[in-house]
């Protein structure tokens, strides 16, 4: 008999924590919370109604969506459960550019499913321990952002994302956050965000128009965290994770951007210095 896959949704995060525990993944509730909330989530369960696997899919308007959470139980591999979740995501994502961050176990996968690799990200971790030098700014400046700067925050995301994603953006301010915008003459011209999820803090989005600034927002944001650091680099950028590990950040992952339906992502994203999470880009 094939999978039965149904809706997954924030009613599951005590069974989402088991799976997450069975698969050695990190819990972090807050980051489930917001993509079941924001996307449509969709499981395959046990008899005993235990999940056995899971797939979360967000969408973009009609720009852009993104597949995070893809999870099988070990013991449940390579019996077709990941092929059913991924096509139940992928027929809810209709004919819209979807991209994902790949694991060196669903990359095969994927591929038969049409994605290709069109760049990647590496994840460092630490704390800061060092000094380095940050570019000068010219007659831009950085301040701590406020609610009341989200929507022109939300407006230049987009641009840079692909895709209008406010309600995230929103989210991630409200956790526990710490948040930079740099401005010039004419208004906002990027940000960061710094949040928190788990143990860690992560360091993302990083929004700016080049590399100087992105360097700027991550100084700010990794020198006033007390703890251990996270942040997704893209791979286009080695300027700025070279300056991640001169502080004493190490990289820990690095994961193969993958594509579908499009030959290459939506928006600017030669100014996406740092993604919000992979599930989410």
């Amino acid at each position: 008999m094939p999978p039965v896959v149904r809706p997954l949704s924030v009613r599951d995060l005590p069974r989402c924590e088991a799976l997450s525990r069975t698969l050695g993944w990190p819990w972090e509730a807050p980051k489930w919370e917001l993509l079941l909330s924001q996307g449509e989530g969709f499981a395959v369960e046990a008899a005993d109604g235990s999940l056995l696997g899971t797939v979360v899919l967000n969408r973009f308007a009609d720009r852009a969506a993104s597949i995070g959470l893809l999870g099988v139980v070990p013991a449940w591999g390579r019996k077709g459960l990941g092929r059913a979740l991924m096509m139940r995501a992928l027929e809810r994502a209709g004919s819209v550019p979807v991209f994902l961050y790949a694991t060196r176990q669903g990359r095969g996968l994927y591929a038969q499913l049409g994605f290709r690799v069109v760049g990647g990200s590496a994840r460092l971790v630490g704390q800061r321990l060092h000094s380095a030098e940050v570019p000068p700014l010219g007659a831009r400046r950085l301040r701590r952002m406020e609610r009341s700067d989200l929507p022109a925050v939300a407006a230049l995301d987009a641009i840079a994302f692909g895709g209008p994603r406010p309600a995230y953006l929103q989210a991630l301010f409200g956790m526990d956050a710490e948040a930079r915008v740099a401005e010039d003459g004419q208004g906002v011209v990027g940000y960061a965000l710094s949040w928190t999820s788990g143990s860690r803090r992560t360091v993302g989005p990083i929004v700016a128009p080049d590399s100087a600034l992105a360097t700027a927002l991550l100084a700010d944001l990794s020198g006033v965290a007390a703890g251990p650091l996270r942040v997704d680099i893209p791979a286009e950028f080695p300027q700025l994770t070279s300056w991640a590990t001169r502080v004493g950040l190490k990289p820990e992952v690095a994961s193969p951007f993958m594509l579908r339906n499009a030959e290459r992502p939506p928006g600017r994203r030669e100014w996406l210095y740092a993604l919000a999470m992979p599930g989410l880009g």
